[in-house]
């Protein structure tokens, strides 16, 4: 108790973690903005209808064209959001993929330790 070595280390921020955060934070302004265009586009569909009920076709022909414009531009932060996503993930199962490696090669320097300790003579010796 009280002594430095039982209290945890901070740990390290590298590169990859600062680029997935970014990444993160990039994702998550983009479905923000489509939330708003969401928004944006259930407001235009309720003017073209009250534009239709009082007659007024041309109003509502605009109204259509300009939501028409919102769901293209809310198609674009669909695909934005889904590579996104996609980065995040690829970037992440690289991360693993890397630790693993890494394991797997002081894995094999510690076998490689083990057999050279391990002599033919010696295994003959307690034969």
């Amino acid at each position: 108790m009280g002594n430095s070595s039982s209290t945890p280390s901070n740990p390290k921020i590298t590169s990859h973690d600062k680029a997935v955060f970014q990444l993160k934070l990039q994702r998550d302004k983009v479905s923000k903005s489509k939330q708003k265009l969401q928004i944006v586009i259930n407001h235009e569909t309720k003017l073209a209808k009250k534009f239709i009920t009082n007659k007024e076709l041309e109003k509502a022909k605009l109204t259509l064209r300009k939501k028409k414009r919102q769901e293209s531009l809310l198609n674009n932060l669909e695909r934005q959001i889904d590579t996104i996503e996609q980065l995040i993930d690829t970037i992440e199962f690289k991360l693993i993929e890397k630790d693993v490696l890494y394991g797997l090669q002081e894995g094999n320097k510690v076998l490689k330790e083990i057999n050279n300790e391990m002599s033919v003579e010696k295994i003959d010796k307690i034969m």
